[in-house]
């Protein structure tokens, strides 16, 4: 079953020139939609289908989420249970902003050095010198 995306009001008498507001916990997509469009529309008699009854509407276009538009892992060997490096490659659609972390989880076999010195790939954009990194164990992978 779809979860509800729309907000319905009983009828009221709303007064000119006065501004109206709420605050409301919504769950946001994890992407922005593709295959519908990426808008909120507020519309005075929604539910009717003459003119005359949707006497207002107005849109509001949504700002696209900032998604992960490709991620590649990818080691260095294909021997396993071996010390290799690993290349981790994402492209981004809008900027990552210097308060936003980035947080990579694999497996619980899958283990990290604890100092993280992450180098550049040659001909990709390097991260931001200001960057830095820590490797810790989740809780979530935590051996008994």
């Amino acid at each position: 079953e779809q979860p509800p995306n729309a907000l319905v009001w009983a009828p009221a008498t709303y007064s000119v020139g006065q501004a109206y507001g709420f605050v409301l916990v919504c769950d946001l997509p994890a992407v922005t939609p593709t295959w519908t469009s990426n808008v909120l529309l507020l519309e005075f008699g929604w539910d009717k289908s003459s003119l005359e009854d949707r006497p207002a509407a107005a849109r509001i276009d949504l700002p696209a989420l900032n998604v992960i538009t490709s991620y590649l892992v990818q080691g260095t060997s294909s021997l396993s249970g071996v010390l290799q490096d690993v290349m981790f490659r994402f492209k981004l659609r809008l900027p990552v902003q210097f308060t936003e972390m980035i947080v990579i989880t694999g497996p619980p076999e899958f283990s990290i050095e604890e100092v993280c010195s992450p180098h550049s790939i040659p001909g990709e954009t390097p991260f931001p010198e200001r960057y830095s990194c820590r490797s810790e164990q989740t809780p979530s992978y935590v051996k008994a």
